[in-house]
């Protein structure tokens, strides 16, 4: 095989897994385990427009800490007490849940059918797929007086479907690492809308691992020749 040749074959080999790469990395999919403190409000959006959510959120006690970079917690709408305990939570645009973060805004417009936002909840879930494409988001507010954890997948890509949920250990087996403190912040409505994107969970296809090995494989027989 000619040098030009070899070369060809290896400028079409990386072209090839970059493409498929970037469509794993370009899932806009999510899932962890989240603490939000008594009173605050947990929250997290698609990476870009999108017409479609599809999400599921249970309340869990586990020692296990929160999953870092998922979602970000904020002080938001302090909301009114129930007698029941559990979480609410709401799905709307990125203007919607905005004011849910804004303390000084009370009304928000959110999805009522695939929200549970008007008594505190153990699970909830559902998806849907909107007629205009908008930053889609997922809010979840504590009511209780005290922290409360939670465990949560979701989906912002109609061709991918929400993670399986990660359900934590009641008491931990092993000695526990040093907790990392959940994200607080505080939203001042000036400020620009800070959602987490930089550490979005990716999941990538064992068997595209799989195929990406074969493909160097077959790289390195083609340069021993």
């Amino acid at each position: 095989m000619s040098k030009k040749t070899k070369l060809f074959t290896i400028l079409i080999f990386v072209l090839v897994i970059l493409n498929g790469v970037s469509v794993v990395y370009s899932q806009d999919i999510d899932r962890g385990i989240g603490a939000i403190p008594e009173a605050q409000t947990w929250y997290t959006c698609s990476k870009s427009l999108t017409n479609f959510i599809s999400y599921k959120m249970k309340v869990v006690e586990t020692p296990q800490s929160a999953t870092p970079g998922f979602g970000t917690v904020g002080i938001g709408n302090h909301p009114k007490q129930f007698d029941v305990e559990g979480l609410l939570t709401f799905v709307a645009n990125y203007t919607q849940i905005r004011y849910l973060i804004d303390p000084d805004k009370p009304q928000v417009l959110y999805v009522p059918n695939i929200s549970c936002a008007t008594e505190p909840v153990q699970e909830c879930g559902g998806k849907i797929t909107f007629p205009v494409q908008e930053i889609q988001c997922l809010g979840i507010v504590n009511p209780n007086q005290h922290e409360t954890k939670f465990t949560a997948s979701i989906s912002f890509d109609a061709n991918v479907p929400e993670p399986i949920l990660i359900i934590p250990p009641l008491i931990d087996d092993t000695t526990p690492s040093p907790s990392a403190p959940s994200p607080t912040s505080t939203t001042d409505p000036n400020d620009s809308f800070p959602f987490n994107v930089a550490n979005r969970l990716v999941i990538i296809d064992f068997e595209y691992l799989i195929i990406i090995s074969l493909s160097f494989s077959i790289l390195i027989s083609i340069f021993s020749m």
